[in-house]
């Protein structure tokens, strides 16, 4: 994750303690989709609840994310009841109506003005994101390059288990409901030309997942091995190549 993590979001903030709170809260669904058949104890239940309600108290995005996830994850059958969709749903409710009614005021018309807007997301993530001085685009052009890299550990993953004939197993499943819980929430553009970079945050699990199931035999190993020091390499330009600092001279 860090090796592919140039999105700025790893100091202290809401986003990186949400981002925290969605990896255990991603865990979690893995092992009730993955090991219990879909089925929920009383134990992981309160356990997704507390920790979905802490999501939701501490940033927005993530608990969409989060809240799409459990959706998509109940439509595949991955997680087998159904009212912890509704239950999610009224916590995330709740909380945005009462507790962060300030925070929609201030975005509401802004918010349903671009909501699902395709063409306003493509034109703020892409298009203006590789404009700008030459540095600037330079840098916007490597990311989607190291963006491309770790898809395509994904895509390759996904054709593996397509030969073994396990493309509809459950691991899969749980990336294409992962995958597609992300595209949901993507085009709410409240967050405008960083929400592709954030959405590819939100996707780095679920590509792991892919290449943990697929490419897990030692013949594989190069190719991981490759991947992982370009995109160590690359991560330094590209999560350090457009920011400003000041020089600092020696006699200072």
């Amino acid at each position: 994750l860090p090796v592919f993590d140039w999105t700025g979001q790893d100091y202290f903030s809401p986003q990186a303690f949400a981002y925290l709170l969605y990896l255990v809260l991603l865990a979690v669904l893995a092992d009730v989709a993955l090991n219990h058949e879909g089925r929920l104890s009383p134990g992981r239940l309160g356990l997704i609840l507390a920790v979905f309600t802490a999501i939701v108290a501490t940033h927005v995005l993530t608990s969409l994310f989060a809240l799409s996830l459990i959706l998509f994850l109940s439509l595949a059958r991955l997680v087998r009841r159904p009212t912890l969709v509704f239950t999610t749903l009224a916590i995330f409710a709740v909380w945005q109506v009462y507790v962060a009614a300030p925070f929609l005021d201030f975005y509401r018309d802004p918010l349903l003005a671009s909501f699902l807007s395709l063409g306003d997301f493509l034109q703020r993530n892409l298009t203006e994101r590789v404009e700008g001085s030459e540095g600037h685009a330079g840098i916007a052009q490597l990311r989607i390059v190291v963006t491309l890299l770790a898809a395509s550990l994904g895509v390759i993953g996904l054709l593996i288990l397509g030969r073994r004939g396990s493309i509809l197993a459950p691991v899969p499943r749980f990336v294409f409901a992962g995958l597609a819980s992300i595209a949901l929430v993507a085009p709410v553009t409240i967050y405008g030309g960083e929400m592709l970079i954030r959405a590819l945050l939100f996707g780095i699990p679920f590509l792991a997942i892919v290449v943990v199931a697929a490419l897990n035999a030692r013949r594989y190993a190069p190719l991981l091995a490759g991947a992982l020091v370009v995109g160590a390499v690359a991560h330094m330009f590209t999560h350090y190549g457009n920011e400003l600092y000041d020089y600092v001279a020696p006699d200072e």
